[in-house]
């Protein structure tokens, strides 16, 4: 687009053109709905100082089926919903729900770093192909003991995609930290579940709990 300061994510998208790149600058921004990706775009933020939040039961970010190309990086964002019990909805932080059972052309290239997500019950859904989640940090609230957790999470998801150096925090028996593909919804317990079809890479992740020692996958 022309450029210009905008009070809230959702418009600043909504101005931006496709290929443009969003600065988020050091505060919190409040929204009021979804904030909708649906266009190809760079949302970056200054540090982790720069927060994005809502209330929601379904996500505070939800990239749209169908679009390529979109890089989130520096933001924390978090979801402040307080959803009880397994019924509670997929509370989640930002999601790509394309379908790729549906939509085999789905969402591509889909890059995700250096963000902490503070979330009740899912962290980042990705129903994509060919994406990356590296170097973030995930921080479930959940306020129902024994809620089904899940950090990463997917359906259908196919192509070349990684989950490199990311930090899982206080996991509990009722987490899946990475749940991606046909058995997603597979054992839990701090678990990574995977039934991926393509190429998944696991690397350096990091799961830590509260009072215990860090472990390395």
């Amino acid at each position: 687009g022309s450029g210009g300061d905008y009070s809230t994510l959702s418009a600043a998208i909504t101005a931006a053109t496709t290929g443009d790149r969003i600065q988020v600058l050091a505060g919190t921004i409040t929204e009021a709905a979804v904030v909708t990706v649906g266009k190809s775009l760079e949302i970056f933020g200054t540090g982790p100082e720069c927060i994005v939040q809502r209330d929601s039961i379904t996500a505070v970010l939800s990239i749209s089926a169908g679009v390529n190309n979109v890089y989130i990086h520096n933001l924390s964002i978090l979801n402040n919903q307080l959803a009880s019990g397994d019924g509670g909805g997929q509370s989640s932080c930002i999601t790509a729900s394309t379908m790729q059972e549906a939509y085999p052309d789905g969402s591509t290239n889909i890059h995700i770093a250096s963000c902490t997500f503070t979330y009740p019950r899912i962290g980042v859904s990705l129903d994509a192909s060919g994406w990356v989640v590296k170097n973030c940090i995930f921080n479930p609230n959940s306020p129902t003991p024994g809620a089904t957790i899940r950090a990463l999470f997917g359906y259908g998801s196919t192509g070349n995609s990684f989950a490199v150096g990311n930090i899982f925090n206080n996991p509990t028996e009722a987490t899946r930290l990475i749940a991606i593909g046909l058995n997603a919804a597979g054992p839990r317990g701090a678990s990574f579940v995977t039934g991926y079809k393509g190429n998944l890479t696991l690397a350096d992740n990091v799961i830590s709990s509260a009072g215990g020692n860090p472990r390395a996958y």
